[in-house]
């Protein structure tokens, strides 16, 4: 059985002037210890990292006001929102999924008469 998460990130920005937003993903935490006590300690692994996992993204795609760079080496969403709504960013997850419910087929063969 497989799964996988489709998603995308759709907002409306009424906000007067130029504001930079920004908004990080749920394993900042992550990111920000690897430098301090290593990859496996932040992920959790040896009990350090509080058992935060990161989020494995297959593939995102952004709209042209996220700033690129900012996500590869933060792993943050930093944009100047357009006016109006617009779909920020749409992304695919496919690995270490838990499934809400399973389905299991039951299948009864009847004889042919």
């Amino acid at each position: 059985m497989s799964a996988h998460v489709s998603g995308r990130v759709v907002m409306k920005s009424y906000l007067s002037g130029m504001p930079e937003c920004k908004f990080g993903m749920n394993d900042k935490i992550v990111i920000d210890k690897q430098g301090k006590g290593g990859a496996d300690e932040a992920a959790g692994k040896s009990g350090g990292g509080g058992g935060k996992q990161s989020v494995a993204i297959d593939d995102c795609t952004f709209h042209q006001c996220v700033r690129l760079s900012k996500f590869d080496a933060e792993r943050s969403i930093s944009f100047i929102p357009p006016d109006g709504e617009c779909e920020l960013m749409r992304y695919r997850s496919t690995k270490d999924i838990i499934l809400p419910f399973r389905v299991i087929p039951l299948v009864r063969e009847v004889g042919r008469t």
